[in-house]
This record gives structure tokens, C-alpha cells and sequence, in this order.
């Protein structure tokens, strides 16, 4: 009787082991994916933002008379996937289903958590009607604890930059054809406005940007403001 017992319990396990397997192997048959090629910039686009690796930006507060310097540290174009399926809460996606590979571009001048500039560029999502323009997103973070920094997302297409249609927290608020800053003259400048916090914080808000110049200056809710005084500018292969 024991023998008969150890006998269907393993035949019980096999029969599950199998059960499991059938079920898996019929997951891996149903899926279909299907790689309808990539979506990526034209080279005019990637000109949207103007720096490269190690160049570094200088910029003054004449009323506080200090300094902000900034070196770009890290600069990368690559692809990633884009699905049609949502990925589980680790981040993993079983089937992908139809999907592209999307092109996406990283700028950092990344000096300390809270000091830095960063530029990311994304190109239109195909599975989300949210996203169906060239994105830029830009952060531009100052020292210290005292002042939030900027965050704005906006729109681009070759040599022009646009409101992000659904994004009301970023806007472009003016455009200038030209534009004197720290004693320089400056052509088809935009005023970019960022995400603004309650009117007790102080935050950087908006940012004078020339596509071919890239920040020229940059100011706060609270009237203070950091202007473009020196560029080294790397030209490497």
C-alpha cells in the first residue's frame, strides 16, 4: 500500500510538471512579434541642442556675483523598444507584440545631485496617442537646497521649438529674433517657462535658448537670474 502511494504521488507530480509545461510552451506559441523597424532623428534633429561631450558652460549672477560652471560629462544616442504591450511591475514585457526600436538621445553635465543640465530627446511614441511629437525634456539644477531647479518638456521639429500639444506645465513664453545677454548679441531666441511650484519656493523657471547657442541665461521666481559668460566648446571626433 505504501509502494501504491509513493507510485500515484509521483505520477501526480509528473502529470503537473507536464500540465505546466503544455501551458508554457502554448504562451510561447500564441506570442507574435512582429519588428515593424525603427523610428528615428535626421541628423538636422539631433541639432536641437547644441553641446558635446566636455564642453563646459560658465555662468554669472552679477547681483550675488557667483559663478556656475558646468561640464557635459555624458552624451548617448541609442535605441530602445517600443511595444504595443504594457510591461508587468518589473519592468518586463513577456510578449512584445508589434513593436518598433525608437531612438532616443541623453545630454549631461552632471557635476553633484543637485548641480547639473541635462537634455533628453525622444522621438514620437507609436502606441501612445500622448506622444506623437519630437520630445525635449530639460532640467538645469543649481547648488544647494535653497533653489528647486527647471523642468520643462517641450516640442521640436528641425531648427524650430514648439509647445508640447498636452503638456501645459511647459510653454514656450516668448521668442526673440534677436536678443542682447551679458553684452552678446543673439539670434531667434526662445523664452522657455518651466513647472513652477507654490510661491513660497523658490525655482528656477525659465530659460533663454538659442538652438545654435544652446542656454544663455536662466532665472527664478524670485527675480534671480544667471547669465551665459564663457562656452568652451569641445570639438572632438
Amino acid at each position: 500500500m505504501k509502494i501504491s502511494s509513493t507510485v500515484f504521488y509521483l505520477a501526480l507530480i509528473l502529470l503537473l510538471i507536464g500540465c505546466k509545461k503544455h501551458r508554457e510552451t502554448g504562451n510561447e506559441s500564441n506570442c507574435i512579434e512582429i519588428n515593424h523597424g525603427t523610428i528615428s532623428f535626421t541628423p538636422q534633429e539631433l541639432l536641437i541642442q547644441p553641446y558635446h561631450l566636455h564642453d563646459s558652460l560658465v555662468f554669472i549672477n552679477e547681483t550675488l556675483n557667483t559663478l556656475a560652471t558646468y561640464t557635459c560629462t555624458e552624451q548617448v544616442t541609442a535605441f530602445q523598444t517600443a511595444s504595443e504591450n504594457e510591461p508587468d511591475s518589473l519592468g518586463n514585457i513577456e510578449c512584445l507584440g508589434n513593436y518598433y526600436k525608437t531612438e532616443y538621445s541623453v545630454t549631461r553635465f552632471y557635476n553633484s545631485t543637485k548641480k547639473f543640465i541635462w537634455f533628453s530627446e525622444t522621438v514620437p511614441y507609436p502606441f501612445d496617442s500622448n506622444y506623437k511629437e519630437n520630445g525635449m525634456h530639460i532640467g538645469l539644477g543649481l547648488p544647494g537646497d535653497t533653489i528647486y531647479p527647471f523642468d520643462g518638456y517641450f516640442a521640436f521639429q528641425k531648427d524650430t521649438l514648439y509647445n508640447y500639444p498636452g503638456f501645459p506645465g511647459s510653454n514656450i513664453d516668448d521668442f526673440y529674433d534677436t536678443i542682447t545677454i551679458g553684452n552678446n548679441l543673439y539670434h531667434h531666441v526662445y523664452l522657455l517657462e518651466g513647472s513652477h511650484l507654490p510661491a513660497g519656493y523658490e525655482k528656477i523657471i525659465k530659460i533663454y535658448y538659442s538652438i545654435p547657442d544652446g542656454i544663455l541665461r536662466f532665472s527664478t521666481n524670485k527675480g534671480n537670474s544667471w547669465s551665459l559668460r564663457q562656452k568652451f566648446i569641445f570639438h572632438g571626433d
